[in-house]
């Protein structure tokens, strides 16, 4: 027997899904971000007390601790472990407004937890890298520094002896440089090995940032829109493709959101960040607006000072001063054109000259050489 869920309205195709047990209303496992596996985790005994997040706003707060009701928050605990509320968009807060806002539902507004769980392994990488390095650095110092150490003792107390018998203290000086000589050499395979090794963790880290850069492949980054209370950040979406001749709506969208800046009272407003359904949609709306130029809050409706909305690629932090520095020294140099395309930054000196593509800072320097 198939059924509906009570979020989005769509017929549950298989049994796994959960049934509130105070107003028997059925959900699926992606409307209230369960996971697969911790269904299948639960106990029969945990399902049959699980509550849906409008039966849990729906619970009294306050500390009544003396009367049957206290028996319900223990479902709270349950539910706060394996469903996000703050992930779905059922409006909790008490008063006038409804629980649930159904075009809320409908529309996107969090990264999926595929996503999340790739930021997180790539943050663990970054860190086991960067320990790494530091050890190796570390280890190969202060062996080096043993050896200088044991080279002055044994030239100091050459010195002291050099009374004694001067063939002795030839034969020893002698020596002392042979090994000095053999001491260079080793730290010469030193030096080679950890330069070997920072290239191949150079090359590691280049990995990790292309992954993070390809699950941001679908995204585009919108520079200048103001903040306003209320705002619809998909609907400003739609609105910027109109401008530049491109349709776009909600549903080629999978979420919108502002990112936070470290940057506080600086006066400009939030980065928008537009995450597409396809590469083709984002790819269209991009070279629409690059064709548009001097695009404006005006163009779309948005009252107050006229400011300039830019639409750019979503690159990584590490793509962001790889790009910018390469602003720099392409100005410095005369070069004609540097762009992103695919999220990968190209240069080229005159209109004529072959595309250079930027891969690493080391590139940047040797341009123009």
């Amino acid at each position: 027997m198939s059924t509906n869920c009570a979020a989005c309205n769509n017929k549950i195709k298989d049994l796994n899904y959960m049934e509130c047990t105070k107003c028997q209303l059925t959900y699926d496992l992606l409307c209230i971000n369960m996971t697969t596996n911790i269904f299948h985790n639960l106990t029969e005994a945990e399902k049959g007390e699980w509550l849906c997040p409008a039966c849990l706003c729906s619970l009294p707060k306050n500390d009544n601790s003396s009367t049957p009701v206290r028996q319900a928050a223990a479902h709270t605990t349950l539910n706060d472990t394996y469903t996000k509320t703050d992930l779905i968009n059922i409006n909790m807060s008490r008063g006038r407004k409804p629980l649930v806002t159904k075009q809320k539902i409908l529309t996107p507004t969090s990264p999926t937890l595929t996503q999340n769980n790739l930021s997180s392994e790539i943050q663990e990488l970054k860190i086991f890298f960067d320990t790494k390095l530091e050890t190796i650095k570390k280890d190969i110092l202060d062996e080096l520094s043993n050896r200088m150490s044991t080279f002055k003792e044994a030239m100091h107390l050459i010195i002291q002896q050099h009374h004694d018998n001067y063939t002795k203290k030839l034969d020893s000086l002698d020596l002392a440089i042979s090994n000095f000589k053999d001491e260079q050499d080793d730290i010469s395979k030193r030096n080679t090995n950890l330069k070997s090794k920072l290239s191949e963790l150079e090359g590691l880290q280049q990995s990790v940032g292309e992954v993070e850069q390809r699950a941001r492949l679908n995204n585009l980054e919108i520079f200048g829109v103001p903040e306003r209370k209320s705002e619809d950040l998909l609907l400003i979406t739609s609105q910027i493709a109109s401008a530049v001749g491109v349709t776009i709506t909600a549903q080629d969208v999978e979420f919108a959101t502002r990112l936070p800046t470290r940057a506080k009272n600086s006066g400009l407003p939030k980065t928008v960040i537009v995450k597409f359904k396809t590469v083709q949609l984002r790819d269209s709306l991009l070279s629409a607006a690059r064709k548009k130029r001097g695009l404006t809050t005006a163009d779309i409706n948005i009252p107050g000072d006229v400011r300039s909305i830019y639409v750019n690629e979503h690159l990584t932090p590490r793509n962001k001063t790889l790009l910018k520095l390469t602003r720099a020294k392409c100005k410095e140099l005369g070069f004609q054109n540097v762009w992103t395309r695919n999220t990968k930054i190209y240069v080229r000196k005159h209109v004529k000259s072959p595309a250079i593509r930027i891969f690493n800072f080391e590139q940047i320097d040797k341009l123009g050489k």
